[in-house]
């Protein structure tokens, strides 16, 4: 796989450098989730890789894919892993990919890039924007991973979902944890927010929903593998198999 050597963009520009691999040991492991408030306009969560491979287990992707709320980049490396080439950026340098790069305020895609997967930030309307601005750049296909209540609301309703629904949404039957990119400390506490993966694809119409069950989860593995229990991890959906329509 190509990696792009990182060319940093002007903040605002709309064609952001591919991400280059992270050093060894960079990030990794479980780490607790934080109750405490982010600060404004710095909404840095880290999300479980397993969260992402799940994804990729039941969807494909383009070649390229712009993941353009990056943080350390822990969602850019299992999409390294599965041998997508991967464009990583953040409005802040966050010590992976290119930093300064405002996404809300770019005006066109990477070249030869026409997906995007992120954890988009959450506050003052930014999912929603994100939401927008990923289908307005015209991508081909877009995940974002976001909390459940993301399907509740008027004016998202009108302004997005009655324009472009979704046309999958993959819900967590567990809860996964997300922490504050600063908390480096560890634990396993599963998490107080329901998510989903929230999939757009370019002139699809009607959406379908299907579960991501709690045995995806490595650290449920491990301990119904403890109890002397049974759990394997759940195959790629196709064809028939694709969830029912909402």
């Amino acid at each position: 796989m190509k990696i792009s050597p990182a060319h940093p963009p002007r903040e605002g520009e709309g064609q952001p450098a591919a991400a280059q691999k992270p050093p060894p040991g960079s990030g990794g492991g479980r780490l607790k989730r934080e109750r405490r408030t982010a600060p404004p306009g710095d909404e840095w969560f880290r999300t479980q890789p397993w969260a992402t491979q799940a994804l990729l287990e039941r969807e494909a992707f383009p070649a390229m894919i712009w993941e353009c709320a990056c943080g350390d980049g822990i969602m850019a490396r299992p999409l390294l892993d599965a041998g997508y080439e991967v464009i990583a950026t953040d409005l802040r340098q966050r010590g992976y990919g290119v930093g300064g790069v405002d996404f809300l305020a770019t005006s066109r895609l990477p070249s030869g890039c026409d997906s995007i997967i992120t954890n988009p930030p959450y506050g003052a309307g930014r999912a929603t924007a994100f939401a927008q601005h990923a289908l307005a750049l015209g991508a081909r296909k877009v995940a974002l991973l976001l909390r459940t209540s993301f399907l509740e609301g008027d004016q998202r309703e009108r302004l997005l979902f009655a324009v472009q629904p979704p046309c999958r949404v993959w819900q967590f039957a567990g809860r996964v944890t997300m922490w504050r990119g600063d908390d480096l400390a560890p634990r396993d506490t599963g998490g107080a927010t329901p998510f989903a993966w929230f999939v757009w694809e370019r002139h699809h119409r009607g959406t379908q929903v299907g579960w991501i069950p709690q045995s995806a989860d490595p650290v449920v593995l491990a301990r119904k593998g403890r109890r002397g229990g049974h759990a394997s991890p759940p195959p790629a959906l196709s064809g028939s198999d694709q969830p029912p329509l909402l």
